[in-house]
């Protein structure tokens, strides 16, 4: 499954990586997903094949303890069907169940379809940029001020 997960955040982010400072490294994202602090919440057709994807951590940033979602993949042909957002409101659910005290991710800003997937899913309940600590100069940062979207 990690496998899969990989080859998909590849084919769905490779090239938005490589837009930005920080370019894409096979190395990197594989490590991410597979680092022990790493969550995942995992969307399965009945046949057991899976579609879509979280990868999530509970964290702590600028004081704050946080359920942050690293990502949100689908596959290609089970996207604008509500799942993306069904997702998120189940990673609320485990935020609000753990007591964490927000829900946080970025995005790239050039990035504009999922920029506007969260805006609509977030219900724009967002804020542009991040605090100082957190240091979110590439990207726009999408933050949950409350303990439900």
């Amino acid at each position: 499954t990690i496998d899969w997960a990989f080859e998909l955040t590849k084919t769905n982010m490779q090239a938005l990586y490589e837009q930005s400072e920080w370019g894409w490294k096979d190395r990197e994202k594989r490590d991410e997903l597979t680092d022990e602090r790493a969550w995942f919440l995992i969307a399965r057709e009945p046949g057991a094949r899976p579609v879509a994807f979280s990868h999530f951590r509970f964290d702590v940033e600028c004081g704050d303890e946080v359920l942050y979602c690293y990502e949100v993949q689908l596959e290609s042909w089970v996207r604008r069907k509500g799942l993306g957002k069904f997702l998120l409101q189940i990673l609320q659910l485990v935020a609000n169940s753990t007591q964490m005290k927000k829900v946080m991710l970025t995005v790239f800003k050039h990035n504009h379809g999922a920029y506007q997937f969260f805006r609509e899913a977030l219900q724009e309940r967002w804020v542009r940029g991040g605090p100082p600590c957190c240091g979110f100069e590439a990207d726009l940062g999408l933050f949950r001020t409350g303990p439900s979207f």
